[in-house]
């Protein structure tokens, strides 16, 4: 799929606009863009200056390697986002989260907050995610985020994951439980 204004204003071919968001530190609009061709491509990220008339990606990406769930601190020049890497199974795809990433718009330069063997968990669990980011604080200190849990031991089949809402606290990486959600997959 195609669409010339989009060309034209730097969203790739097979891509389409998913999320928009502007961070007012740095002027600079911010979108991630989703899959809309017939062959998959992960999520990315690409941004603009206020006034420029063409995005451009944050980063070189791999592949298959996704950017997502963007958000940005209303007071620091600051994008956090997701990665994960994805794989295609038979039927459908599947991903192994990467870790929750920050971006510094003014310097371009990435750095990673936490990833899937550095992610602080409470001791019940050994295994976990981050599976959405919600919002930033303004003085970019914490993230209140969705995350994903679960006991893996080495029985097959099915392992309860328990879903949460809970602040990132940045300078620690200790997190905060704001609420269990049930009946979800946040």
């Amino acid at each position: 799929m195609s669409i010339a204004e989009w060309k034209e204003i730097g969203i790739p071919e097979g891509y389409g606009p998913h999320r928009l968001l502007y961070n007012a530190p740095s002027e600079t609009i911010i979108i991630e863009v989703h899959s809309v061709g017939k062959e998959f491509s992960p999520n990315r990220i690409y941004m603009r200056e206020k006034d420029s008339p063409k995005y451009e990606p944050i980063k070189s990406f791999e592949p298959m390697d996704s950017c997502e769930s963007a958000a940005t601190s209303s007071g620091r020049p600051i994008l956090y986002y997701l990665s994960d890497r994805i794989t295609k199974r038979e039927n459908d795809y599947a991903g192994d989260w990467l870790g929750l990433y920050c971006f510094d718009i003014l310097n371009q330069t990435e750095t990673e907050i936490v990833g899937k063997d550095s992610f602080l968990l409470p001791p019940s669990y050994n295994r976990g995610w981050v599976t959405d980011l919600v919002s930033a604080s303004e003085d970019a200190s914490a993230l209140v985020l969705t995350v994903g849990m679960m006991v893996e031991d080495d029985s097959p089949g099915y392992h309860e994951v328990d879903h949460q809402l809970a602040s990132l606290n940045l300078a620690t990486k200790q997190l905060n439980f704001i609420s269990q959600l049930k009946g979800t997959f946040f």
